[in-house]
This record gives structure tokens, sequence and C-alpha cells, in this order.
């Protein structure tokens, strides 16, 4: 059974999701954006001040870059995906995340 068996509603809405997170990533990783990052908007300003906001951003940019690489190929290639693959890419999703957050609480500090 391949993922385009598995799935029951239309490939548009997964699209237009990979198109939005394409565009936020393509924000963050001009170094501006900063005020999409969870937690450090709402942050004090001497927690912020502790952060380099440019790394910060393209940081978070290149994490949500590589998870809009993982869901294109899932779309791409559901038609010759196993079912089992969505394992795959959700490790891979999580090893992205956990690395992004061990870089954005080393590098990117001042």
């Amino acid at each position: 059974m391949t993922l385009a068996d598995s799935s029951t509603g239309s490939d548009w809405v997964g699209w237009i999701v990979l198109l939005v997170l394409l565009a936020l990533s393509l924000v963050l990783l001009s170094g501006r954006g900063a005020f999409l990052i969870a937690g450090y908007n709402t942050a004090s300003k001497e927690t912020r001040d502790q952060y380099n906001a440019k790394k910060l951003c393209r940081v978070t940019g290149g994490g949500l870059f590589l998870i809009v690489l993982l869901i294109g190929a899932m779309l791409l290639w559901q038609s010759i995906l196993p079912v089992s693959s969505l394992w795959v890419f959700g490790v891979l999703i999580v090893l992205d995340v956990v690395g992004m957050i061990v870089l954005l609480n080393t590098i990117c500090k001042k």
C-alpha cells in the first residue's frame, strides 16, 4: 500500500501548506521575521538581548526548509512511497527539530 492509497483528502491542501511553509522559511532565512519565532517574540527584553536575532532566524528558517523538503518529497512521491515510510519521515522531522533546538541554544546565543 502506498501513501496515495491511504490518503483520503485532496492533494491541493498539502501543496498549499507546503507553499505557506516555504514562504515562512524564506522570510526566516533572510534574517527577518524574528516575530514569527514562538517564545522569542514574547520574551522579555533581557532574554532577547541574550540571542543573536539574525542567527536565530536563519537556524529556524533552515530547519523549517528541511521540513519543507521532506513534506515536498512525500507529496511528489506519494504514489511510490509505502505507508511505512511515514515512520522514516516522522523520525527525520523529530531529529530536525531536536537539532534546531540544540543549535538555537548554542550558536545563537551572544
